[in-house]
């Protein structure tokens, strides 16, 4: 039953929650970074360029996935101040069997695309096949885990993290040295997603009640669930355009190098996403009671800026030392740029929060400017792509833009609820 975790507990602590999830996010992070060390060294920057595409893939497949775990940790954080038990039970039995039958379609799409796939981007079809099979659970996991996050069950949601991290270094170590390089490279991940499933349903199913499904329910899903598309497939533009691009206009050899310094890069926004993930929970229930919620986004902005100039600092002082460390001695031809791209991903994080923020309460207007600076982003590098140097130069002025932007409409709007 929902009885004890619907419980609102105003003594709930922002710094507390974000701990918990940031230790659990870093164990997870620390595990992807040895899966990624050991596939950078084991496969070479040509085929790590490929498992890059396929990662930068996997963000755009996670788009819906996150769309709707948003919208059920929102539904979930009201029904929660508001003790109401029922609505979520419906939820869940009304929407399993149609995300399984959405998931299904979306792999019977991507096996028809395959052929076009492997020719367009030059990549091996039996690795597309590989990784076909995690479609399947694309949009089931997120449901499971945005019903923890929005129940505040950040120990189990962290929990569920951690166990993706140990699966894919695992598994994607035993099928490297098995032979099946960049295909096991990533059939590993699908079965992360897979394990990770199958700990998150146990967990969900013992706080579920059973009741008659409702199609009404599912389609007051979907609906919700709109804005929050759009808002994350443009902020994934930012950090996946670049990838598909740069795959596109350079040398294999190249493209491997970017993607291992886009991957450092994003090491500030997996590491500060936690925090995120506790705020918008926590913003979007002080909301439905219609309370003073602003102080949430200063503080959150404030562990957000110590944790980003840490990050950046160390990128800045030990360049070498953190390529080596992670790729080999192969890569160190990216250390002068890794601070600055380690710079791109600490605005983003903040851009990130900043669209969350107003996600959790209702603003909506904002999604239209992240598309605007998309186009930006994609006439940039169409137009100036003559070095990688060039092409992290032109991130970096955009999402400084665009951060400023966002501080100036979130800004904008005057919070009349009591404190």
């Amino acid at each position: 039953m929902f009885t004890k975790l619907l419980a609102y507990k105003k003594e709930d602590s922002l710094i507390r929650d974000s701990f918990i999830l940031f230790i659990a996010t870093m164990i997870a992070n620390v595990l992807g970074y040895f899966y990624h060390f050991y596939m950078g060294r084991v496969l070479g920057p040509a085929d790590y360029g490929v498992l890059g595409f396929f990662f930068a893939l996997l963000y755009w497949v996670n788009i819906p996935a996150l769309a709707l775990q948003t919208t059920i940790t929102r539904l979930v954080s009201s029904s929660k101040v508001n003790n109401d038990h029922s609505r979520l039970s419906s939820l869940y039995t009304a929407s399993t069997r149609p995300l399984f039958k959405i998931s299904v379609a979306f792999l019977f799409v991507f096996l028809l695309l395959i052929p076009f796939g492997s020719s367009f981007f030059q990549i091996p079809t039996s690795a597309l096949l590989f990784f076909s099979p995690l479609l399947l659970f694309a949009l089931v996991l997120p449901f499971n885990r945005g019903i923890l996050q929005g129940l505040q069950s950040f120990h189990q949601l962290g929990t569920n993290t951690i166990l993706e991290g140990v699966v894919k270094l695992s598994m994607g170590i035993l099928l490297v040295l098995g032979g099946l390089r960049v295909g096991g490279a990533m059939f590993a991940v699908t079965l992360s997603f897979f394990i990770s499933y199958l700990h998150s349903y146990f967990v969900v199913k013992k706080h579920v009640e059973k009741t008659s499904s409702s199609r009404p329910v599912f389609f007051s899903l979907l609906t919700s669930a709109w804005p929050i598309l759009l808002t994350l497939s443009f902020l994934t533009a930012f950090y996946t355009v670049d990838l598909f691009l740069v795959k596109r206009f350079f040398p294999a050899v190249d493209a491997g190098y970017y993607a291992a310094l886009s991957l450092l890069g994003r090491t500030i926004f997996f590491g500060t996403f936690s925090i995120t993930t506790v705020m918008f929970p926590k913003v979007a229930a002080m909301e439905a009671l219609k309370k003073a919620n602003n102080h949430i986004l200063y503080k959150s902005l404030g562990f957000m800026g110590i944790g980003a100039f840490f990050a950046v600092t160390a990128f800045y002082l030990f360049p070498d030392l953190v390529v080596s460390l992670l790729f080999g001695k192969a890569y160190l031809s990216i250390s002068p740029y890794v601070w600055q791209f380690g710079l791109v991903m600490a605005l983003f994080s903040f851009c990130y929060l900043l669209s969350f923020y107003n996600l959790s309460i209702q603003r909506r207007k904002f999604v239209w400017i992240l598309f605007l600076f998309n186009l930006f982003e994609i006439f940039l590098i169409l137009e100036y792509h003559s070095s990688l140097a060039q092409v992290i130069h032109n991130l970096l002025m955009l999402m400084a833009v665009l951060f400023a932007v966002l501080v100036v409409y979130t800004l904008r709007r005057k919070q009349s609820y009591e404190a």
